[in-house]
């Protein structure tokens, strides 16, 4: 009967600790954290953080706020000097009495609006990394609160062990 008890304590353990877990599906450069079935938005999220003293994982899910849109700016840039690079500026010359109208293309321009896009999307997928780690010690903070257990004495004086869910 007791091993029974105690089979029973672990398994609503178990389920009450992943009602209370986050979910969270990883897109292309968006993250979708969920909680039973409900979107969670950020200030939702950061509430819930400090409520259970997720503090690794709030810091982790606040750097992930700044590095997203941060990335997408320097992405935009990217663009931008990448399109302005390959339309050139117009110029004309003048050989043997022709003129030649052609365009000048800033190779340089080029190659840094590239690496500004590839820098950009790098730091947007790694705050879409930091927002997963996030709900990762999020979950590990709440499975580690939920296998607390004490060993003392009860009021009785017996010797007994007390289980935190």
């Amino acid at each position: 009967m007791k091993n029974l008890l105690l089979i029973l304590v672990f398994a609503l353990a178990k389920t009450a600790s992943a009602q209370d877990t986050l979910q969270v599906e990883r897109k292309i450069f968006t993250s979708k954290i969920t909680q039973n079935g409900k979107v969670m938005n950020s200030f939702g999220l950061l509430n819930l953080f400090a409520k259970n003293k997720a503090y690794d994982g709030e810091k982790q899910f606040k750097e992930s706020r700044i590095m997203t849109p941060v990335g997408a700016g320097i992405t935009v840039v990217g663009l931008a000097a990448t399109a302005h690079a390959l339309i050139g500026t117009k110029q004309t010359t003048i050989i043997d009495q022709v003129q030649y109208t052609y365009y000048k293309r800033q190779v340089a321009e080029l190659i840094g609006g590239v690496g500004l896009v590839a820098a950009g999307i790098c730091l947007m997928e790694w705050g879409n990394d930091k927002r997963v780690k996030s709900v990762h010690l999020f979950n590990l903070k709440k499975k580690h609160d939920a296998a607390q257990a004490e060993l003392g004495l009860q009021a009785s004086g017996q010797m007994g062990i007390k289980f935190k869910f």
